[in-house]
């Protein structure tokens, strides 16, 4: 698991540094196509499909990525309202148990133990979800339900994968426009790397 760890996180320096160009023709069209933000749930597929297509070699033709990301623009929608969704829903059900401690204690505490640890699944989930979706966007049921059990088998490297991106983002936060225009592709590679690493070895095991 750590040997997989560290090769991704090289892998994706590696390939960023090869590609650097392409990464921030990406990183621009991402950010200006993002800005009446109800394109998200086509442009963050669409930066997903670019990143995996550079990481793979191949030039992306912009064109077809952003007639797919059209095409599939609602299952992105569905994808984003459920991903946002649940989370609030479980934030929520912390904060009403929250206020549950003081009449009921025992049953708070264990229903918040619950809700905690589904939270942080499904969070980590996130982490797979769209390279599943990507594979196969018909089928947004399925990438959820694939990724559930791609944490469950990998938990610890999961949540070691969440705390690298979620350092990322805090670099990207802290270092203003300009840097955080330029590192967001460099979040979905290694988000790519991770995950394409990941698959390579299950394939193995198999």
């Amino acid at each position: 698991m750590k040997t997989l760890y560290w090769r991704s996180i090289k892998e994706a320096f590696v390939t960023g540094y090869e590609h650097i160009g392409l990464l921030m023709a990406a990183n621009i069209l991402f950010v200006l196509a993002s800005l009446p933000l109800v394109t998200l749930p086509a442009t963050i597929p669409m930066l997903g499909a670019a990143v995996s297509s550079i990481a793979g070699g191949r030039k992306p033709s912009w064109r077809k990525l952003w007639e797919d990301a059209g095409r599939h623009y609602l299952r992105g929608v569905a994808l984003l309202l459920w991903a946002a969704g649940v989370a609030g829903l479980l934030a929520v059900d912390l904060y009403i148990l929250g206020t549950m401690k003081e009449s009921h204690p025992e049953v708070a505490y264990l229903i918040m133990g619950f809700v905690l640890c589904f939270l942080l699944a499904w969070l980590l989930m996130q982490i797979y979800v769209l390279p599943f979706f990507l594979a196969a966007p018909r089928a947004v049921g399925k990438a959820f339900r694939k990724s559930f059990l791609l944490v469950l088998d990998n938990f610890g490297l999961s949540l070691a994968i969440a705390s690298t991106m979620l350092g990322v983002v805090l670099v990207m936060v802290l270092s203003g426009v300009g840097p955080f225009v330029l590192m967001v592709s460099f979040l979905f590679l290694l988000q790519q790397r991770f995950f394409a690493n990941l698959m390579e070895r299950y394939d193995e095991q198999r």
